[in-house]
């Protein structure tokens, strides 16, 4: 496994244990305080449905991800 695998794997690993300690769940709200690549919210669209994600990232960063199964994003 090269190192940007790895990389991957443990950021996608401290993803789900934050949301997990955060009890996220289909259809809640979400404030994302992200660091800009989208990739809470991505895990979050392939995890869970219905959410309503607050978010800085604009449009272009949210297609960029391609991140479809949430229903609503709102810029904060």
């Amino acid at each position: 496994m090269s190192f940007i695998d790895e990389l991957a794997s443990a950021t996608e690993n401290l993803i789900r244990r934050v949301c997990d300690a955060g009890k996220a769940a289909d259809a809640q709200s979400i404030l994302d305080f992200d660091c800009e690549f989208g990739g809470t919210i991505a895990s979050l669209s392939d995890r869970f449905s219905n959410m309503l994600i607050y978010s800085k990232l604009d449009q272009t960063d949210i297609a960029a991800q391609e991140i479809s199964s949430v229903i609503k994003f709102s810029q904060a």
